[in-house]
């Protein structure tokens, strides 16, 4: 049993992973048209590790709110 749930959170991870990078790319590209560079390339690394964080506490690790 401990194996499964490993298992299930290294998935949920790599699958929300996965998710953070297209965040960040597709921000990363639109952002482009508008801003310089290196801030869009902040811009979308920002707003993926803003994604990927809510994502995994909410359902990864399922925390609830209080």
């Amino acid at each position: 049993m401990k194996m499964t749930l490993k298992k299930e959170t290294y998935l949920k991870s790599l699958v929300v992973g996965a998710f953070g990078v297209g965040v960040n790319y597709i921000i990363y590209t639109l952002s482009l048209r508008i801003l310089p560079n290196f801030s869009s390339w902040l811009l979308g690394i920002v707003v993926a590790s803003i994604t990927n964080y809510i994502f995994n506490a909410k359902w990864t690790f399922n925390k609830k709110e209080n």
